[in-house]
């Protein structure tokens, strides 16, 4: 059976991201007609030097992410960044907010949302309310969240005797505010926000998945408590060990 990969299609749009490059608002959506009005809900531009690679079959590389065009699986390196404390964010870059996130990783934020869109990846319209500008984001109670906006995270890790471990996010982590593991389920692609100014902001702070809801991450937690920036801890006897190198794998769930 024949399979129809990225080329020449896929190859096609790389270049058309190249020539728009300069255009960063106008890049905030591959389907977008009109550019992304200031302080709204965007996703990011291309980055400034694309190098997609071919990997075989349907699996492509760019920049440390790798991805599969058939089951939209996007996987990245990263480490356990700390398990003491409380934590504000899942993941960010290294050079982001490290001090209250449970994982690192050197992929950029900017070139991680290249390969959402290129995959068709939808960000929520329902997750921030951005009604009142004077306000800013405001998180949405009890939002209906689009299925499409949906995605699962797993993480792979070897433990100390080499044997490999999995586990979805989630049931690493612990909700204080309820004294129980973090609730089973998925995690909302968002799609960070742009400045008035047209700054990327999951580029600009670095911040990829937020436990602690955050406009400018890529991802937030729909969880109950996810307004509280003291509620989310790593569970110490799940988690492992500060500086395990892990991969972190995010899959749609439609």
């Amino acid at each position: 059976m024949m399979h129809s990969y990225f080329t020449p299609a896929f190859l096609i749009f790389s270049t058309a991201i190249l020539l728009a490059a300069e255009n960063p608002v106008a890049l905030a959506s591959p389907a977008a007609a009109e550019p992304a009005k200031p302080g709204a809900p965007a996703q990011a531009p291309a980055p400034e030097k694309p190098a997609i690679k071919h990997l075989g079959g349907p699996r492509y590389a760019l920049n440390g992410i790798s991805f599969n065009e058939e089951t939209r699986a996007i996987s990245l390196p990263a480490k356990v960044n700390m398990v003491e404390g409380l934590l504000e964010y899942a993941l960010v870059h290294e050079s982001g907010k490290v001090h209250e996130s449970f994982l690192a990783t050197p992929v950029s934020p900017y070139d991680l949302n290249v390969v959402l869109l290129l995959l068709n990846y939808t960000s929520s319209t329902t997750f921030f309310d951005f009604t009142d500008k004077s306000a800013g984001a405001i998180v949405v109670k009890k939002p209906k969240l689009e299925a499409k906006a949906k995605v699962q995270v797993t993480l792979d890790w070897k433990d100390p005797a080499g044997q490999p471990k999995t586990a979805r996010l989630e049931t690493l982590l612990l909700n204080l505010d309820l004294k129980a593991p973090a609730a089973d389920g998925p995690f909302i692609y968002t799609g960070s926000m742009l400045t008035d100014d047209g700054v990327f902001m999951a580029k600009e702070t670095g911040s990829i998945l937020a436990l602690y809801a955050d406009a400018a991450a890529l991802f937030n937690n729909p969880r109950e408590g996810n307004e509280n920036d003291d509620n989310w801890v790593a569970d110490k006897t799940k988690a492992p060990a500060k500086g395990t190198a892990l991969t972190f794998t995010l899959t749609p769930l439609k």
